[in-house]
Order: C-alpha cells, then sequence, then structure tokens
C-alpha cells in the first residue's frame, strides 16, 4: 500500500503542476488581451461563483471516507449508496447555488460591486452563464472524489491535469478568435460538462458494480455528521479563497482587482500542490481503520 500510496501523491501532485505552468504561461496573453477591466470582472465572477460555496456542506469528506472504508471491506450496497447520496446532495447543492446567483446577479451587477457602466450588461450576462457553471461544477467536483475515495489518484489527477489545462488554453484560443467576457466564461462551463461526462466513464470503468441504490437514513446520518464538522474547513477555505476579492470588488474598480487578483492566483496555485501531495492520505485512513 505505501507504494501505492507514494505512487497516487506524484499522480495528485502533478494534477495540479501541469495546470498551474499553463496557467502561470497564458495570464499574461489572457490580461493583455481581455484588459484589465474585463480580466477584473472574470475574477470577480469567480469569486461570486466561489463564495457560493458556502452553501456546500462538505459531503465530499464524508463520502471519501465511507466510500472508501466499504469498498475496503467490499460492501458494495452501502458503497452505493453512499455515492449515491453523496451525488444527489451536491446535485441539490448545485441547483440551489444556481438559482441563487441568477436571483441575485441584477443586484450583484447593479448595486453591490463597482462595475463600471459599460461593462454591466456583459458582466450580467456572464454571471448567468457562470451560474450554471456552479451546478455542474458541484457535479464535476463530487465525481471527482469518488476515483480518490478508492485510492485512483492517478485517474482523477489525468482528468484534472487534462481539464486543468483544457481551461487556459481553450480561454486563449476564445480571445484569439476575437471575442471576449461572456465567450470565456462560456467556454469554461462547457469544459465543465465534458469533464463531468469523462468522470462518468472513468467511474463506470473503475467500478462496474456502481450502481444508483437508495440511501438508508443511517447511510445519510452518518455522511451528514462527518462532512458537518468538516463544513468548518469549507467555511474557512471559502472566505480565505474568495472574501478578498469580494471586498476589493466592492470597494475599489475591477482593475485594481485584476492587479491584486493575477499574483495572489500564481501563488496560492503553487501553495495548493503542497495539499496534493498530503490528501492521499485520507483514503488509506479511512481504508484501515475499517479493516482494524
Amino acid at each position: 500500500m505505501k507504494f501505492e500510496t507514494l505512487r497516487n501523491g506524484l499522480a495528485n501532485f502533478m494534477g495540479g503542476l501541469l495546470p498551474a505552468v499553463v496557467t502561470l504561461l497564458t495570464t499574461p496573453y489572457v490580461v493583455n488581451t481581455l484588459g484589465a477591466d474585463s480580466y477584473g470582472a472574470l475574477t470577480l465572477i469567480t469569486a461570486i461563483i466561489g463564495y457560493f460555496a458556502i452553501i456546500d456542506l462538505n459531503i465530499t469528506a464524508g463520502s471519501v471516507k465511507y466510500v472508501a472504508e466499504h469498498h475496503a471491506t467490499g460492501n458494495v450496497r452501502l458503497r452505493n449508496q453512499t455515492m449515491t447520496g453523496g451525488f444527489a446532495l451536491y446535485v441539490l447543492i448545485g441547483v440551489v447555488g444556481c438559482v441563487l446567483v441568477l436571483l441575485f446577479s441584477d443586484t450583484l451587477v447593479h448595486r453591490v460591486f463597482a462595475i463600471p457602466q459599460d461593462l454591466r450588461t456583459e458582466v450580467g450576462v456572464a454571471l448567468g452563464i457562470a451560474a450554471f457553471g456552479f451546478l455542474f461544477g458541484q457535479m464535476q467536483m463530487y465525481l471527482n472524489s469518488v476515483p480518490q475515495a478508492i485510492r485512483r489518484y492517478d485517474q482523477s489527477a489525468a482528468a484534472e491535469s487534462f481539464f486543468g489545462m483544457l481551461a487556459p488554453l481553450a480561454t486563449v484560443f476564445v480571445l484569439w478568435l476575437g471575442y471576449s467576457l461572456v465567450e470565456v466564461v462560456a467556454v469554461r462551463v462547457v469544459a465543465s460538462v465534458l469533464n463531468i461526462g469523462v468522470l462518468a466513464w472513468m467511474i463506470r470503468r473503475l467500478l462496474p458494480d456502481a450502481a444508483f441504490e437508495l440511501p438508508s437514513k443511517a447511510t445519510l446520518s452518518a455522511l451528514g455528521k462527518f462532512s458537518g464538522f468538516a463544513y468548518l474547513s469549507r467555511l474557512a477555505t471559502v472566505a480565505y479563497t474568495q472574501g478578498d476579492k469580494l471586498i476589493l470588488g466592492a470597494l475599489t474598480s475591477l482593475s485594481a482587482l485584476t492587479y491584486y487578483a493575477v499574483p495572489f492566483m500564481l501563488v496560492n496555485r503553487v501553495f495548493s500542490l503542497t495539499y496534493r501531495l498530503g490528501g492521499v492520505i485520507f483514503p488509506v485512513a479511512s481504508a484501515l481503520a475499517a479493516k482494524q
């Protein structure tokens, strides 16, 4: 198992490293082509969508724990119940978040944030598209956790790496064709939908006996109790990664937000790599605990 864990750690590290390098190389072109204000608007849209993740109860934490345990002990029924319950909850969270963004998008664009008058219509349309990106992003996040729960980080990291590089490269291509903010957001949402399809295919291949199975009250209760504690970590993460951008977006200009967000984003990418090395231990610990 130690060699499997080493392989998973390295695979997960590379899954974050390659997209970080591509982002580093493409960011100057994206910023210069969009302009400081439009890139600031893109950053603000990303922060708004990211902050709505505050309603995400971090069910992936409980799901990884219990899917790992049930998979290790060969309990297919409980594993499938956990996966079904987790996925259903993330679809529900995604729908609620999508509806909330759509309901408050006009207020956010016109009253809360310092968006120039000539950009407000474009930002409003882009935020509406990004609302559906929140829904697909929640589904994507949960499906990505399933291969990790069964200690197949090599598979999840491959998908993360590919789509992590696809998003900035597609952004560059869209801008090269002469399009702007709305199309950039749209192509990222499309990439998320494609990612969901790839992850669903991957899970079917790794777990041929996976099936939708109505979760019992005991399964949902265990999932909720463990995830409830992990939710505190989610709150801290959301506040740390998105809160400052929202404050700057409300109190300063979009160009000032760009000058702040670019170095913050690049440095944060580097820091996140260390977490990816250690994160592979969680499903291993859960599987070992299940086998005592």
